[in-house]
This record gives structure tokens, sequence and C-alpha cells, in this order.
């Protein structure tokens, strides 16, 4: 059986969502590796949360934390469709209506999810 694993948002859309005021507690952030010299995630040992408002935090949310902040703060809501036994896409609707569709393109729900956000945050919000 395969495991669940966490799925965090992208460096890129972890800024994009700072810029659009996502403020949600995330036990994981973005960091940068000097010795890698490269972004990592790196995730808070300690019990409490952090967000984006604490010490210049780069919050990494989970995709179904960003899905769900969008309906609740937005009233956006997401959806990954499958196109075919491979191939995803996504929906996006605000306010009931239908404002994008993607067919096709991706791999994985993850890159549709990640692509749909990247959208809403760059061209709805």
């Amino acid at each position: 059986m395969n495991k669940i694993e966490p799925q965090y948002v992208t460096f890129e859309i972890a800024k994009l969502l700072k810029e659009k005021d996502f403020n949600e507690m995330c036990r994981v952030f973005w960091g940068y590796d000097c010795t890698e010299e490269k972004n990592i995630l790196i995730e808070e040992n300690s019990p409490s949360f952090i967000n984006n408002r604490e010490n210049n935090n780069l919050a990494a949310p989970e995709i179904w934390q960003v899905v769900e902040w969008l309906r609740l703060k937005h009233n956006i809501d997401v959806h990954h469709v499958i196109i075919a036994a491979s191939h995803y896409g996504y929906n996006i609707f605000q306010n009931r209506t239908r404002k994008h569709k993607e067919e096709g393109y991706f791999l994985t729900p993850k890159e549709a999810y990640l692509a749909a956000i990247d959208y809403i945050l760059k061209e709805l919000i």
C-alpha cells in the first residue's frame, strides 16, 4: 500500500501566497540552505505552528490548506479532473461560475492543483 505523503506548495507559490495575505498556521516553511545554495522545506520541531507574519517566515502549506483557504476567503473552488488514464486537468469556479478550465496537461493531481493555484493567485485574486 502506498503511503500518503504531505503535498506542499512550491517556493514560488508560497511567495505568491504571502503576497496575497495567506496567513494560516503551518508546520513547514521554506528556508535557504547555504551549503546547497537552494530553498528547502524546513519542518518546525516544536509543537507550535508558524505563519507568514512571524519572523519573515515563508509558510509552506499543504495543497489542501490552500484549496480550503481559497474556498473560505475568496469563494473560489478548485477541482482536479481526470482527462484520460494518465492525464489530469482542473476546473476553477468563483461564486459558482466556472472561471477557468485546463485539460489534460498534468501527470498527477498534485501538478494540476499547483497549476490551478498558480493561475488563481496570478489572475483571479
